[in-house]
């Protein structure tokens, strides 16, 4: 456990001198942005997200998006730039905080977006958006998150969920939990052990239940996966995931940039000027107009 305090201490104050660039903030010509509304009606900050959107009069597709930060670390500060990129092509995105860990569990997290999708029909209205016509997106441990609900939907036939998510689209994101360790990367086994203990009751038996690729089913929405092969967390995870969504009959698209692409690291939707960053942003546009 002292390996994440340390690792916590850190982001938090990366997180912090973030917030003091504008990289992380950009204004975008057309986007507007309501920061920090809070979705259950209490008063914790992992209860808030931003809601970020683009000028418009039609009914526009919603954007869920979930960060990354290994289930524990960073909040939406970070994404806010990432998430007016996405508005710009054409939709109304909510950048959201959910609980963390190792104070709260993948359950609770679960929770968090039922809340946010009740949420998002109560303003709909407001924002001039489609709640029926959602898209799923976040990197990481919040792609994870996502696709464990969608999937877990999906499989347990609740049309209220499946019915509402029209699409995917996942960055570099840990689709089965079992495997994670096998990239050796201490940091990515250091925040899987932070959200579920190896000491755990039933750990084995609990990395599966947790793991996505454990509810895959045909009926899934059409799904954009983009990663790089530079990435470690690539091979046993975006491209064998896409793979396991191919077979299964899912409408499957994958933009995996190749080894020597250098700017194809872990994070790199967050810096909206990278060259990976553009193409998926690109690929992003293109694919929700199917929406």
């Amino acid at each position: 456990m002292a390996n994440i305090k340390i690792i916590k201490f850190r982001t938090a104050l990366a997180t912090k001198l973030a917030r003091l660039t504008t990289k992380f903030n950009r204004k975008i010509k057309g986007v507007k942005a309501d920061y920090n509304l809070n979705y259950r009606g209490d008063k914790s900050k992992f209860h808030t997200l931003d809601v970020i959107y683009p000028t418009h009069s039609e009914p526009l597709p919603c954007v869920i998006y979930f960060h990354g930060g290994g289930w524990s670390v960073y909040d939406k500060s970070v994404f806010r730039t990432t998430c007016k990129r996405f508005a710009s092509k054409g939709a109304v995105v909510f950048n959201c905080n959910f609980r963390q860990a190792p104070e709260f569990s993948i359950g609770d997290m679960q929770d968090d977006i039922a809340s946010i999708l009740d949420f998002i029909r109560k303003v709909s209205d407001d924002y001039c958006c489609n709640p029926d016509k959602l898209i799923f997106s976040g990197d990481s441990s919040g792609a994870h998150l996502l696709s464990l609900f969608i999937n877990r939907a999906v499989q347990k036939g609740d049309k209220k969920i499946s019915d509402r998510v029209k699409a995917c689209v996942f960055f570099y994101g840990v689709y089965d939990l079992t495997t994670v360790k096998e990239t050796k990367n201490k940091k990515f086994i250091t925040y899987l052990n932070t959200v579920l203990p190896e000491d755990a009751p039933g750990y084995n038996k609990k990395l599966i239940e947790l793991s996505p690729v454990n509810y895959v089913s045909g009926s899934l929405p059409p799904t954009l996966i983009c990663s790089g092969r530079i990435d470690a967390l690539n091979g046993l995870q975006s491209e064998k995931y896409a793979g396991i969504l191919k077979n299964a009959g899912v409408e499957v698209q994958s933009l995996i940039f190749p080894e020597d692409c250098k700017a194809a690291k872990h994070r790199f939707i967050t810096f909206d000027k990278n060259k990976a960053a553009v193409k998926s942003f690109e690929a992003f546009g293109e694919f929700i107009k199917r929406v």
